[in-house]
């Protein structure tokens, strides 16, 4: 015992407090490496909400028990990846969100060890429609968007798989999209697909309206056709205007 304090004694109490402040800093890291190996890491949830359904969101998972983190200005939400499941299935069932995608980012926070093939391609899909989604917010005139994909597989003594489709449903505001805008957006989804074509691709609005059909040709859409039907329409009122003038002096 006398020996060990003499040892003590001569290392030097600077260096003892030294290489006791390194093992209980490498123990504390230990530590939490070893709870969050024991936690399940967070899944995106939703993200590019508005402001107020984000905060719709949170209200509802709240009320749930459901923990969740907010990212950003607000508008991207994390939860417990264990817990997405549910918490999409009670945001779905309450209609709160519309304006929510999912990117690329979904990526963020996954490891594709352990994921099935299956599970790898529905994710990558996932990623592109909302990527394409928010890609075509960005375009003049439009508030909202939603695009979904149909990406048929090879069935077996098939030579080819049939030709991949989409739809895309779009929120106008002030009026109609002319028909350059309807094509511009189906030569967006069409060209972020492979082998999926423009005339593959159905544009409709929230109103229910079919702007362009999936089996409409590269010129010819309802967007055009009632474009169309305005010009005629106006050249109609001009040619009156003119018969009338020229009656009555």
């Amino acid at each position: 015992m006398g020996g060990f304090t003499a040892a003590l004694q001569k290392f030097g109490i600077g260096r003892l407090t030294v290489v006791l402040g390194v093992a209980a800093g490498v123990a504390a890291v230990l530590v939490f490496v070893m709870l969050r190996i024991g936690q399940a890491p967070d899944a995106l949830l939703y993200s590019n909400l508005d402001l107020r359904e984000a905060s719709e969101v949170t209200t509802a998972l709240d009320g749930a028990g459901i923990k969740y983190t907010s990212r950003g200005d607000g508008s991207t939400i994390f939860v417990n990846r264990d817990q997405v499941g549910e918490a999409r299935m009670l945001v779905a069932g309450k209609g709160l969100v519309s304006s929510g995608s999912v990117g690329y980012e979904i990526f963020d926070n996954q490891s594709v060890l352990g994921q099935t093939e299956f599970q790898q391609n529905l994710n990558e899909k996932r990623a592109l429609e909302g990527e394409l989604a928010r890609t075509i917010q960005t375009m003049r005139g439009i508030q909202s968007a939603r695009v979904m994909i149909a990406l048929p597989r090879r069935e077996l003594f098939q030579s080819q798989a049939a030709e991949p489709t989409a739809s895309v449903v779009v929120g106008v505001t002030g009026g109609q999209l002319t028909g350059a805008q309807v094509q511009a957006i189906r030569n967006v989804v069409a060209s972020s697909v492979p082998n999926l074509k423009p005339e593959k691709v159905t544009l409709t609005d929230t109103s229910n309206r079919t702007l362009a059909a999936g089996t409409d040709g590269e010129g010819f859409s309802a967007a055009s056709a009632e474009e169309a039907r305005g010009q005629t329409e106006a050249q109609l009122q001009a040619r009156i205007k003119d018969i009338v003038e020229g009656v009555v002096g």
